[in-house]
């Protein structure tokens, strides 16, 4: 999530903290570096190794995205700040002191800051909505103890919960990684040269283009040319039940109601379907698009209307829709 786009969520914001006066407020994290960041994290040390690959490789796939676009890279590698809390409270507690965020991590798990330059975000170690995987883990354990107290087999038991056990851990490798990738590009995209008046983009377009970075493996090509299958299938299910947004509706959402749950579906999965589509089957056209949304005019200094420069680029958002859609049911 984009800080800027939390609306009536983000008061006054506080002067930026060196980031000495952070480790000295926060001894309990440690310091990891890692080529364009450094990460304050107490996460455990596998955890913040996963988030230290995860954002090179994020980094290179925005760079492989920017070249698909023709657009400018970052020549810099300016260092970038990424924060990791191992529990909800602490990440809470910061979102409270320094970004003046009343948020509940279950509600908002990461988020970037603009006027901080950072990225911050809960490790899903220990992210609420992961309480049945431990519970089935306990239980698995319990089935395990209650074998060997009666002097009978544990093997099945123990298969029972190496599976608990590996459940768990590829749910949160995935979402560390999602979560991850999401958060970084909020950061590049405002960070870097490649689209200089991102600031006047609508709130699902960032968060469609955020969410079309999230995967689920690292090791492979991601990005809004390729698709991550949890996304398009939350996609699919809104299309075939009525509920998807078209690109009018889309337009005219400017802004984002996270207490909405069906501006925020629209917004970070539709938007995403939107943004990857765009980015296959219009690349040219789109890049334009994002170029020229939020540039103001040479005379009156005027940012222009969305629909026009949607229009001017990309053509009729109701013909445009119906091929979306279209095309979308054919590589089912």
């Amino acid at each position: 999530m984009h800080l800027a786009l939390l609306g009536s969520l983000a008061l006054a914001l506080t002067a930026t903290p060196t980031l000495d006066e952070l480790k000295a407020s926060m001894p309990n994290l440690r310091t990891w570096r890692q080529t364009g960041w450094t990460i304050l994290s107490d996460a455990p040390r596998r955890s913040v190794q996963q988030v230290q690959r995860t954002l090179e490789r994020t980094r290179q796939e925005w760079d492989r995205f920017l070249r698909l676009m023709e657009r400018p890279r970052d020549a810099q590698q300016a260092e970038r700040l990424c924060i990791v809390f191992a529990k909800a409270e602490e990440f809470e507690h910061f979102a409270a002191t320094y970004d003046n965020l009343s948020i509940s991590a279950e509600q908002v798990p990461g988020y970037f800051s603009p006027q901080h330059r950072w990225i911050i975000f809960l490790d899903p170690g220990d992210h609420a909505d992961l309480d049945d995987a431990w519970n089935r883990i306990d239980q698995a354990q319990q089935r395990v103890d209650d074998a060997a107290q009666r002097g009978e087999s544990v093997d099945e038991a123990q298969r029972q919960l190496e599976l608990a056990r590996d459940e768990l851990a590829s749910s949160e490798v995935i979402r560390r990684m999602a979560l991850t990738s999401h958060e970084t590009i909020h950061q590049l995209v405002h960070e870097t040269p490649a689209f200089p008046y991102h600031a006047a983009w609508p709130q699902w377009l960032h968060e469609g283009l955020s969410t079309a970075f999230e995967t689920a493996d690292r090791r492979r090509p991601f990005g809004p040319d390729r698709d991550f299958a949890q996304r398009r299938r939350a996609f699919l299910e809104r299309l075939d039940a009525g509920t998807a947004w078209t690109i009018g509706q889309l337009l005219a959402q400017s802004e984002l109601n996270h207490d909405d749950e069906h501006q925020v579906n629209a917004a970070y999965v539709d938007g995403c379907a939107l943004v990857s589509w765009l980015s296959r089957s219009r690349r040219s056209t789109f890049a334009l698009f994002l170029d020229s949304l939020g540039r103001p005019d040479e005379a009156t200094g005027d940012r222009p209307d969305i629909n026009a420069v949607f229009k001017t680029h990309l053509g009729d958002p109701e013909a445009l829709t119906r091929s979306w859609w279209a095309d979308e049911r054919r590589r089912r």
